[in-house]
């Protein structure tokens, strides 16, 4: 015969807040519809070299699919709008030999990835980093990590920019 145990349920009060519940479940989906944003918009910038690439690239990410209508047409405006705008050009111009996603080794041993630097043909960096959530203090700290892991490694880095993606381009 199978050994059985006895199982002793020590029973508390249990109140249930159905409000402070449901809130919280749409706070967190809010959240990972965000992250996945955010993941989305990285990914696509990554298949990017240059503004023409973006149709090429929105569509091997399959981000109609993964976002919807909505987020997706948020996601188009917002990429159509980094490639036109005029400050961001120099990231996108095709006489830059643009790097994305790439790993960097930090000296003390860290791996740092950012999003994108170029290097333009007289060897200069201009380093690009987006951002889809609020400005934070850490996001200039990993910027200057970035660039000082790049001048350890001999080059010159000229210009540092971040990018705030939100409803619309910061």
């Amino acid at each position: 015969a199978p050994k059985t145990t006895k199982l002793m349920v020590n029973s508390t009060p249990f109140t249930f807040n159905l409000k402070q519940a449901t809130n919280a479940v749409a706070e967190r989906s809010v959240q990972s519809t965000e992250v996945l944003f955010g993941n989305v918009l990285h990914e696509v910038m990554a298949l990017v070299d240059v503004p023409q690439d973006l149709d090429r690239a929105l569509s091997q990410s399959k981000a109609k699919e993964r976002l919807g209508k909505k987020q997706y047409e948020r996601l188009f405006k917002i990429t159509k709008e980094m490639l036109s705008h005029e400050q961001l050009a120099v990231y996108f111009d095709p006489a830059n030999t643009p790097y994305k996603e790439r790993d960097l080794f930090a000296g003390h041993g860290e791996l740092l990835r950012p999003d994108r630097f170029v290097i333009t043909p007289e060897n200069k960096v201009l380093l690009l980093d987006f951002k889809t959530g609020q400005h934070h203090s850490s996001h200039v700290n990993q910027l200057e990590q970035y660039a000082l892991c790049l001048r350890e490694q001999g080059l010159n880095v000229e210009q540092k920019l971040l990018v705030y993606c939100g409803k619309t381009l910061i």
